[in-house]
């Protein structure tokens, strides 16, 4: 799996536990602290409680105040948070097994407001290595990991030693809705996206497709209306997207056109059309006859 794909999987995980500073609003269970409900022993194991998840940087340890993870579609994904303010260190794991993995992608990020995240998404195979061992009679995993972490400047780095979490809960990560549907031509070749698509939403739509060489985000305003909108790079503002190329660097977009045709339901239906310019203006990607039908709010 490649590297673009575990970090849609990172920014979904974010967005749905307010990574972006939303309202408070009901959370999906699938991100929450999960007990397990106990309604007969299971072999004598007792279900724990408490879980432990900490690590250690800036010569402090960071003990996280809740845990929230999960196991599915392929991927395990493990975050800590502390406080509420957003701050939380993330594990994203290609591999739904036991065992130990060195091509993990793991972040920290200082807070939901915070413009600079550390993060190994980046940094070659290596920079990370996780130990997991998971319990699928008492649905809980454990185990260790360090990585190091890459701020916005290339130099900035912080190492994350001596990182545990014990008894974490978990469920199982719940399937994509049926129906799901987004297609645009790229660089003028045609990409299907309906089985590499992320949705998330709290107060912002997100639609997070992945191609072979890309990814292509987009971040809806959760009120939106059926009309024609130009994207923006303007923090906050309503509808953004953004192109990722195949060598991690990200592309914020401006103009463009995004038309949403129809809300019904749960479900957003609409077209895009963007070029993905460099620092001097050029366009060097196009992204035309955009489409997508998906369900948003379930």
């Amino acid at each position: 799996m490649n590297r673009i794909k575990l970090l849609s999987a990172f920014m979904v995980l974010f967005t749905a536990i307010g990574f972006m500073s939303c309202d408070v609003e009901p959370i999906d269970p699938v991100l929450l602290d999960y007990e397990p409900p106990v309604e007969e022993p299971i072999d004598s194991t007792d279900i724990p409680e408490v879980a432990l998840f900490q690590v250690d940087f800036n010569d402090t340890t960071y003990v996280a105040t809740s845990t929230a993870a999960s196991v599915g579609n392929g991927l395990t994904l493990i975050s800590g948070m502390r406080g509420t303010n957003g701050e939380m260190i993330g594990i994203i794991i290609d591999g739904t097994t036991s065992g130990t993995y060195t091509d993990a992608i793991m972040s920290y990020t200082a807070s939901g407001a915070a413009e600079s995240t550390y993060s190994n998404f980046l940094l070659p195979e290596g920079s990370s290595t996780v130990t997991i061992s998971i319990n699928t009679l008492s649905h809980t995993m454990s185990g260790t990991f360090s990585f190091t972490g890459q701020g916005a400047n290339a130099e900035d780095t912080k190492q994350f030693t001596q990182g545990v979490f014990t008894d974490v809960p978990y469920i199982t990560a719940p399937v994509l809705p049926n129906g799901d549907s987004m297609t645009a031509t790229v660089n003028g070749t045609a990409v299907n996206y309906a089985n590499d698509l992320a949705i998330g939403y709290t107060n912002i739509i997100s639609i997070n497709a992945i191609g072979a060489d890309h990814q292509i985000n987009l971040f809806i305003n959760g009120e939106v209306t059926p009309g024609t909108y130009a994207f923006s790079t303007e923090p906050l503002a309503d509808y953004q997207a953004d192109y990722i190329d195949d060598a991690g660097v990200e592309y914020g977009i401006t103009g463009g056109t995004l038309v949403i045709t129809a809300i019904d339901n749960g479900w957003i239906t609409g077209t895009f059309t963007f070029n993905v310019l460099n620092g001097q203006g050029e366009t060097i990607h196009t992204v035309t006859n955009g489409a997508f039908h998906v369900e948003y709010d379930w």
